[in-house]
């Protein structure tokens, strides 16, 4: 057979599948051509146990996100207990005929002020500390507990006496209680370091051989592997200690069935681990690690993941990760281009410090490569990114998967134009100007590599053909045209916190393979920079490069394209519609065809010939719009372009609320003041007179509705005005998954994610989502859901 596709590495690249294996189907399978079944060691496994057990216990190290931690409370009682200790705080009970009364004084006296500070600073250690091991909180109470009873056991009758109480506590204390305390705390601090220091350390830095001492590492006997893969056992050094004493087993095992390469997992495969924090993970897997795009679970708490591919278009100075105080734009006239796999938590307890990013592929447009640039982007990961050798996958995923005819025609011929083009400019020549033919063509032969790698995503949830890897016999299927889900972040965000928004929404929603997610990052500001950020989002700079982000997704052979815009990134859409009108295909009424109903038989490549992008659906989320300036002038514009318009929106948002205070009182129209929006009828000849052509074109008729709901009735008449065609959905009584100000739900409410996932998807209107919204009157809806406080009796 032929040679297997090499990347510049040297590796082999795991080639697309076509549907997502079942576990009956599931077998230890060879990735080449060779039929040979493959032996897996644990000398060849050691490298994939080894990244396993590093996710392991960063996910204990991290824990999970929980609603309060009442450390304020704690810190009180705490405070409290040293204060009467030490005598600051003092209660007497008198005893008399007289009805007892509690008294409660505070002495304060030389020295105090010191005491205070050290007991102050005691806390802070302590809870500090408490933060990361609740054992030593717990070790504070119990030796409290043991002082108490040590100071009673004698004498009883000294809990009516709180000044002798406080006598025996500090005697206690200081004759073996502070000892014991601090024993148990040495103690506790040394296990949590050993545990979350010295193993890390360890597993990243020991040998092979050693880790494999260290853990025991050894194949299963036959009969517990089966025949469906391999399977090892393992035992961490002091795991066989603790099982004697809790009655255990003395062993943990995991298991891998999948595609192998060189003796380590390379293709699509699943792993098992039956510790308590094992994974069972399934999905693609490169020289021995886990790639998205994979779906993954804990063995005990049944806590889930899910990794997908985002794809970042940027021209922003900022490091991927940072967002820095004023806006500014990088250098040179291309953009950059970066896909990260995204893992989020999907169900269950959700894991601090998710979502995650993690960079496979990036170019710095200043430095005129592609993928070898990484490192001038100051990411993370950036050395996995660079072995990645994500243009070969692409490559692989276009042999295995051939896209449309004009998603995927003449990549070699553009390449080699780009090069003599290179050329002809000489490899030292400056940064060329935007909309110079140079940029325009990396952008474009980027766009198509990272939309190439993303079809690997879809090999990897979702398909509608047999298996080509496993079974010898595949079946052809028809190819869904790809659609792009274009995301424009809002204020003070960074690429790296707007990518892991849209792969949380990606997530949760499950969204099908044809879906291709792309952000377009834009340079935000900070909270003290507003104004500048303001500026930037509405310059003729960032219209320019939304501008080549379109040109480039059309070149690459998308034709349809779904906009999700949140905050102030809708502003920084709307405010260059002029700008990006040459990419986008007018719309003269009616609705937008499937791109597979309008699929067109050939296209050439010329640019000209290209059909335009065609705006299916457009959704503002939490828009920072200003209704005097959307109604009369933006909105028009957008119905000329789009034929499905959404708008999410909250009457209690308080970052609009603080918009509103920042641009003079200007009504936001995120917060849904005059819904529903009716179309502007015509004005009294009086009226017209005293009014300017476009304060008359932008009259806002919201008094019926205001009577109506005086009246208690949502009920439409005929003498009403013809709503805009426009879909308003309140969030004001949405309650779960919402941040107290009440601005960024869209990616983490269900509702909104499912009803998102509708209009991308389906493309239905909001008076077809009969099961999640009702209409409260004209073109305004809200969701059908009660308050989380609501509970059955």
């Amino acid at each position: 057979g032929r040679p297997p596709k090499m990347d510049v590495d040297g590796a082999l690249m795991p080639r697309a599948l076509s549907r997502a294996p079942s576990s009956d189907v599931l077998r230890l399978i060879p990735y080449g051509e060779e039929d040979e079944l493959p032996s897996l060691t644990p000398a060849s496994m050691v490298a994939t146990f080894r990244h396993m057990e590093q996710r392991k216990l960063d996910r204990r190290l991290r824990g999970v996100v929980t609603t309060s931690d009442g450390w304020a409370f704690q810190a009180v009682v705490l405070l409290t207990v040293l204060a009467w200790c030490v005598g600051i705080v003092r209660l007497e009970v008198p005893h008399s005929d007289a009805e007892a009364v509690l008294r409660f004084s505070i002495q304060v006296g030389a020295g105090v002020v010191g005491v205070v500070l050290l007991i102050l600073a005691f806390t802070y250690v302590l809870l500090r500390l408490a933060r990361v091991m609740r054992w030593v909180m717990y070790w504070a109470a119990c030796v409290a507990l043991l002082m108490t009873y040590e100071s009673i056991r004698k004498d009883v009758s000294v809990l009516l006496e709180p000044d002798q109480l406080a006598t025996e506590l500090r005697a206690v204390f200081w004759r073996w209680g502070l000892a014991l305390l601090v024993s148990l705390e040495v103690v506790t601090v040394v296990a949590w370091l050993v545990y979350h220091r010295l193993v890390p350390y360890l597993l990243v830095h020991a040998s092979d051989d050693h880790l494999i001492r260290l853990y025991n590492l050894r194949l299963s006997p036959p009969h517990e592997s089966g025949d469906a893969g391999v399977a090892f056992r393992y035992s961490p050094p002091w795991w066989p200690l603790l099982a004697r004493v809790l009655g255990g087993p003395k062993y943990h095992s995991f298991y891998y069935a999948g595609q192998v390469l060189n003796q380590c997992p390379h293709g699509y495969g699943e792993w098992r681990d039956d510790a308590s924090r094992g994974e069972c993970l399934r999905g693609y897997w490169h020289q021995g690690q886990p790639l998205a795009p994979f779906t993954s679970r804990e063995h005990r708490s049944g806590y889930s993941l899910a990794a997908v591919h985002v794809i970042s278009v940027t021209a922003r100075a900022e490091p991927f990760t940072q967002t820095w105080l004023r806006p500014r734009r990088q250098t040179g006239a291309a953009l950059t281009f970066v896909v990260t796999a995204v893992e989020c938590s999907v169900s269950g307890s959700f894991f601090v410090g998710y979502p995650r990013s993690n960079v496979l592929y990036a170019t710095a447009a200043s430095a005129g490569g592609r993928g070898d640039a990484v490192g001038d982007l100051n990411i993370p990961g950036a050395s996995v990114g660079a072995k990645t050798g994500v243009a070969a996958l692409a490559e692989d995923v276009e042999q295995a998967r051939p896209g449309p005819p004009h998603a995927a025609q003449a990549v070699e011929e553009d390449d080699a134009a780009d090069t003599c083009a290179a050329g002809a400019h000489g490899a030292s020549s400056p940064p060329h100007r935007d909309g110079d033919a140079l940029a325009a063509a990396r952008n474009r032969n980027e766009m198509r590599t990272c939309l190439r790698m993303l079809r690997h995503h879809e090999d990897g949830m979702a398909g509608h053909s047999s298996i080509p890897s496993l079974s010898r016999h595949p079946s052809s299927t028809t190819c869904v045209p790809p659609e792009v889900l274009l995301y424009i972040h809002g204020f003070n965000c960074s690429a790296e916190e707007g990518c892991g928004r849209l792969g949380q929404l990606l997530a949760l929603g499950r969204f099908p393979p044809h879906i291709k997610p792309l952000q377009f990052s834009w340079p935000t500001g900070k909270i003290l920079t507003y104004p500048a950020a303001l500026e930037y989002c509405r310059s003729a700079e960032l219209g320019r490069d939304l501008c080549a982000c379109l040109r480039a997704i059309r070149e690459a052979g998308v034709r349809d394209v779904h906009v999700l815009v949140h905050s102030m990134g809708a502003a920084a859409f709307v405010a260059h519609l002029d700008t990006i009108a040459t990419e986008v295909e007018p719309h003269r009424g009616g609705t937008w065809r499937t791109a597979e109903e309008d699929r067109p038989g050939t296209h050439s490549q010329g640019q000209e010939s290209l059909p335009r992008l065609r705006l299916v659906t457009v959704t503002l989320a939490n828009p920072e719009l200003f209704e005097d300036d959307f109604w009369p002038h933006t909105f028009p514009r957008l119905c000329s372009v789009c034929p499905h318009i959404s708008i999410y929106g909250d009457r209690d948002d308080g970052a609009l609320f603080w918009s509103e205070k920042a641009n003079r009182g200007r009504l936001s129209l995120g917060k849904l003041h005059h819904v529903p929006y009716a179309l502007p009828a015509p004005p009294p000849e009086r009226l017209r007179e005293r009014l300017s052509d476009s304060q008359a074109s932008g009259l806002v008729v919201a008094a019926h509705h205001r009577a109506m709901q005086h009246a208690g009735t949502t009920h439409l008449t005929s003498a009403e005005p013809t709503w805009a065609d426009v879909d308003i959905i309140d969030l004001t009584w949405l309650d779960t998954n919402v941040h107290p100000l009440r601005h960024n739900a869209f990616n983490l409410n269900r509702m909104m994610v499912d009803d998102i996932r509708d209009i991308i998807v389906h493309r239905v209107r909001a008076r077809e989502r009969r099961s999640r919204l009702i209409r409260r009157c004209g073109n305004e809806f809200s969701f059908l859901q009660p308050p989380s406080h609501i509970v059955n009796d």
